[in-house]
């Protein structure tokens, strides 16, 4: 092999040792393989939907009929969405029927969120309104030795919220626990009302560009070495 193949052999391996190291820098890490018992949760939906996101989330409603003195049953509602972005679990015995109710409608639905901000973070996702009024219209309450348990699911990646309940005046608290699944949350309530997942806000958006300077520091380096091979054959072939 004379020197100018030799030449032309070592800049083909530092091209590709270039583009190599540009592809490894640019493209993201492969993300690990899914098993078949993992579920993909679908994307959020919200109410007020930003470029890009799904709007149009939907409600759920179902009417129980009283079945007993006072009484409907146990009680399980979730929105339609997989999984579910809002649920409520009522145990029987726990709604106060008014005397002479014949049936009790229970309602989720998204609500505008309301012009007092939580003080402990912000809202991830929507807010959704919690209610239930006999077939009368009368609204109709938790006995206070009764809660109900409110499941709330945020926007993919949520991993820290806490469940709050708005009074019409200000948020509360909620105790609230993570439970398995994706993104979601559940806490205890002996009342109904708008409820929503707030936590800290989001990290600062990183730079899509950020590898760039990496890419362009590997083509110098490159750069200088096929020059310096190059000095180094042509002075070789003078002499």
């Amino acid at each position: 092999m004379n020197r100018t193949t030799r030449f032309r052999a070592v800049m083909v391996m530092l091209l590709g040792l270039a583009l190599a190291t540009g592809a490894r820098i640019a493209a993201p890490l492969g993300a690990p393989p899914l098993y078949d018992s993992v579920a993909i949760p679908s994307p959020y939906i919200y109410l007020h939907p930003s470029p890009g996101e799904q709007g149009n989330p939907v409600s759920a409603s179902q009417k129980f009929p009283v079945i007993a003195p006072q009484d409907v049953g146990p009680i399980s509602l979730g929105t339609d969405e997989a999984p579910p972005q809002a649920q409520l679990l009522i145990a029987a015995g726990s709604l106060d029927v008014p005397s002479g109710a014949q049936s009790v409608t229970v309602t989720i639905a998204p609500a505008n969120p309301p012009g007092v901000p939580p003080s402990s973070g912000i809202i991830g996702g929507n807010v959704y309104r919690f209610a239930a009024v006999t077939n009368t219209g009368v609204p109709v309450g938790l006995l206070s030795d009764h809660p109900a348990t409110v499941v709330l699911r945020g926007p993919n990646g949520t991993a820290e919220a806490t469940v709050e309940r708005f009074d019409g005046t200000s948020w509360t608290s909620l105790t609230t626990i993570p439970i398995g699944g994706a993104d979601t949350f559940t806490a205890n309530t002996t009342r109904f009302g708008d409820f929503a997942l707030v936590g800290p806000p989001p990290p600062p958006a990183t730079n899509r560009f950020a590898w760039l300077p990496w890419v362009a520091g590997a083509l110098v380096l490159v750069s200088a070495a096929a020059a310096a091979l190059f000095l180094a054959a042509a002075r070789r072939h003078r002499h």
